[in-house]
């Protein structure tokens, strides 16, 4: 984003490993992923590269054949395309919860019924907030985490509300990073072997996170992209 200083990327990595928008804006792409982002508590207006973001989400609609994105990238996309606005809690959602399928479309494909997933934030939706919305459906949700994975109609945006890309220790990098912080922060649910910290997390979502990732690039990407699509 040209729009946002980076406070943990020195400019000169980013200038040799990135792009800004305005240097691909007339590309078209197969995929695109939007990450999360620890901006949430903020509105979305008050984010300093909001108005960016907005030509990105644009951009994704006719340049871009289908767009996943991930937690607070998740919470953006739907606020601009179907004005579903993010709801604080009172509580973090911080841990890793069991999901249930809803619906099986290819986004699913060759899940169990029941599976887990990393979640780590202080916003939600309502999903019947999201049941009103005609073009968006939701395929996974958790009763503790909420909705989980909602597609549009088309199945060309994939919203995800967690963190299926977590490696097996960053939920305790946050954990300690808040208790450093004073912060007044929960033992990550269903995390550490009995719920102590002091032992070894228990990968759950593995497995999950990767038939995801596999599931979108397969049947989302690569066998639905046209060789030139509008």
């Amino acid at each position: 984003m040209s729009t946002h200083k980076s406070k943990n990327s020195p400019k000169s990595h980013l200038d040799t490993f990135y792009k800004d928008f305005e240097e691909i804006k007339y590309k078209k792409y197969d995929g695109m992923i939007i990450t999360g982002a620890p901006v949430e508590t903020l509105n979305f207006d008050e984010v300093d590269y909001w108005n960016e973001l907005k030509k990105i989400l644009e951009f994704a609609k006719t340049q871009v054949y289908s767009t996943m994105f991930i937690c607070w990238g998740a919470q953006a996309g739907l606020y601009y395309y179907y004005n579903l606005n993010k709801i604080s809690l009172n509580s973090k959602v911080f841990g890793v919860f069991e999901h249930k399928v809803l619906h099986r479309t290819p986004i699913v494909r060759g899940f169990d019924d029941v599976f887990f997933a990393p979640h780590s934030r202080h916003t939600t939706w309502n999903i019947e907030d999201i049941e009103r919305i005609p073009d968006i459906e939701v395929i996974a949700d958790s009763k503790e985490a909420g909705a989980y994975i909602v597609t549009s109609k088309n199945q060309r945006f994939i919203f995800i509300s967690g963190h299926p890309e977590y490696d097996p220790d960053i939920l305790e990098q946050e954990y300690k990073r808040d208790l450093s912080l004073n912060l007044n922060i929960n033992i990550p649910s269903n995390y550490y072997i009995n719920n102590e910290p002091n032992k070894a997390p228990i990968v759950k979502w593995r497995g999950h996170a990767n038939l995801l990732f596999a599931n979108w690039l397969n049947y989302h990407v690569y066998q639905e992209t046209p060789f030139e699509f509008l």
